[in-house]
């Protein structure tokens, strides 16, 4: 079956070599990245998490309840074993936290003997220090996220560093022990930008940063979130698909409040003492207020179709498979790999995107971004950011 319609060019341009040879627009012959969240357990809890955040899906019991699952080592294997055909070059686990169950180091394991060529681990650092070795010898990619000073005070303060001028040498010191474990390990650092911790991003870069060479990729990453009608008519898009689009109400945190003028102040001032730091979505100065105060914004550099229906997938705890968030294309414990990644479900989400666009709420989809950009924003690119 081939989608014939005005978004058919879009998207046979933005999918490219994952599209078959015969045209056909519903399938695809590509993975790029298997995304695996482990759990959705959390200790820290950030305010801006859409799962424990101030209106994180996690607070709702019966939710948090129908998203659990327990480790199957054989399923999983099954499944990402099954995959490779794919072509998957990458396999991110992740949670929630991950570190808070001891399957990260299975799964890290499993996805080298299957052949993945990157194993990449996302993590708080909060129980990093005692795993880092192990950390390093397992993965290719270690990527540790943070959020305003209040969450680094609750992370660190496990290690007895709540203090930023103690923790930064802290993690430094993680960060150079894994090094010299695992050289060729690739260590990515996040901060993500909330309306409290405006005032500390100029600090915790100059801490992050404070060793040349240690830390490979440095990204502001601003929030993603949705005002409420736009939550509204993104929960009504998704009803079409069988679910209630509960999961979503985690990214209705909204951001009035932060100051959009002192925000740019910073991201200029690390920029200009860190070259390499990046900013995560793009966005020119202009559209930072309407990224902040609209809750339905979209960038100008991303208004096209987004490609990760088409070339990549999350796992979550119970082994639900979503190519878009709250939209369940299988699961790992039920259906085969072929099944899921092309099968009638799933076909239905791509022919709905290719012809009829985007969902009300993508704006507010770290997929949407991320599968469009193959890296970031440098901070000193002129008129980029």
């Amino acid at each position: 079956m081939t989608v014939e319609s005005k978004r058919c060019g879009a998207t046979r341009a933005l999918v490219g070599d994952h599209i078959p040879a015969n045209g056909d627009l519903l399938a695809s012959t590509g993975v790029k990245e298997i995304y695996v969240m482990l759990t959705f357990g959390c200790n820290i809890r950030c305010r801006i998490c859409p799962y424990w955040g101030e209106t994180g899906i996690c607070h709702d019991t019966d939710l948090y309840e129908r998203y659990k699952g327990k480790w199957d080592p054989v399923a999983m294997k099954r499944f990402l074993s099954d995959m490779r055909e794919y072509g998957p070059r990458l396999l991110n686990i992740s949670g929630g936290e991950p570190l808070l169950t001891p399957h990260w180091a299975d799964l890290a394991r499993m996805a080298k003997v299957l052949g993945y060529e990157q194993v990449e681990l996302t993590t708080n650092a909060s129980f990093l220090a005692p795993k880092i070795e192990q950390a390093a010898r397992l993965v290719d990619t270690l990527q540790v996220s943070f959020t305003d000073p209040t969450e680094w005070k609750r992370g660190f303060g496990m290690l007895g560093e709540a203090d930023p001028e103690r923790w930064g040498p802290a993690l430094r010191a993680i960060f150079r022990l894994a090094k010299r474990v695992n050289p060729k390990l690739r260590i990515v650092v996040n901060y993500a930008l909330h309306r409290e911790g405006v005032v500390a991003v100029e600090t915790f870069a100059d801490q992050a940063l404070a060793e040349p060479g240690l830390v490979d990729a440095f990204h502001l990453v601003h929030p993603m979130f949705l005002s409420p009608n736009v939550l509204a008519a993104h929960k009504a898009d998704l009803a079409k698909f069988g679910t209630d689009g509960r999961f979503w109400e985690g990214f209705g945190a909204q951001q009035e409040g932060t100051d959009v003028v002192a925000l740019k102040a910073a991201i200029k001032a690390v920029g200009a003492k860190h070259p390499m730091a990046e900013v995560f979505p793009r966005m020119a100065d202009d559209e930072l207020e309407h990224w902040y105060n609209d809750g339905g914004y979209t960038p100008r550099r991303y208004r096209n179709l987004c490609g990760a229906p088409w070339t990549q997938l999350h796992v979550i705890p119970n082994g639900d498979v979503w190519v878009c968030y709250d939209v369940v294309i299988g699961n790992i414990h039920k259906d085969d790999a072929a099944t899921i990644w092309n099968g009638g479900r799933v076909r239905r989400l791509r022919q709905h995107l290719a012809e009829e666009g985007l969902f009300s709420g993508c704006s507010g989809c770290f997929l949407k971004y991320t599968v469009a950009e193959e890296g970031t924003c440098s901070l000193t690119q002129s008129g980029a950011c």
